[in-house]
């Protein structure tokens, strides 16, 4: 089945459909990687005697600043989580469409190559 698949393309990509499907499983990964690089950033960096508090001491005259720039934080943070979990919907939905198509395709070959 890999084989054959290199024969087909996707028509979104305009790669094979091999190469289509494992860029569709990796693409998630991928991202995830990136959001909690992200978020182990933010883990390392706001703690009491961290970077981004002895920064916030610095300029204590823009409590106001300080103030707005964490919510703008929280804000990315939690839409972040918010698509992290989508990410994670959509790499069980590709590895269940990849399974489905190849039972289909199994399913094909053995009927003597109807659809």
């Amino acid at each position: 089945m890999m084989a054959a698949l290199l024969n087909f393309k996707d028509s979104e990509t305009g790669f094979s459909k091999l190469k289509a499907n494992h860029l569709k499983l990796v693409k998630p990964i991928i991202e995830f990687i990136i959001l909690a690089s992200f978020y182990m950033f933010i883990l390392i960096t706001a703690q009491p005697y961290g970077l981004l508090s002895n920064l916030a001491k610095e300029f204590n005259s823009i409590d106001s600043c300080v103030y707005i720039v964490s919510r703008i934080i929280y804000i990315i943070a939690g839409a972040g989580l918010v698509y992290l979990i989508g990410i994670l919907q959509s790499f069980v939905f590709n590895i269940y469409i990849i399974v489905m198509n190849e039972i289909r395709w199994a399913y094909s070959e053995e009927e003597g190559g109807r659809e």
